[in-house]
């Protein structure tokens, strides 16, 4: 029996999903180091556009920040 690998557990999110969090990753596959994933991927010759998205309190003030991570090749690799 073969395991999914977490790069694949992450491939396949993009079947349903535009984008995925740390924290998508980390509920959905338990995932912890997505961003090492994104990595492997991209060396796989996957392309990924991020974005940083600040979070602010309800004063306005930045209190933390995470990246979000877009598939930009569609499934073509």
């Amino acid at each position: 029996m073969s395991r999914i690998t977490q790069n694949e557990k992450i491939l396949h999110w993009f079947e349903t999903h535009e984008v995925i969090t740390p924290l998508d990753a980390m509920q959905a596959y338990r995932i912890m180091r997505l961003a090492a994933r994104i990595k492997e991927l991209e060396g796989a010759g996957h392309r990924f556009e991020h974005e940083t998205v600040w979070t602010r309190d309800d004063g306005g003030k930045i209190v933390g920040h995470y990246t979000a991570y877009r598939r930009l090749d569609n499934g073509t690799s």
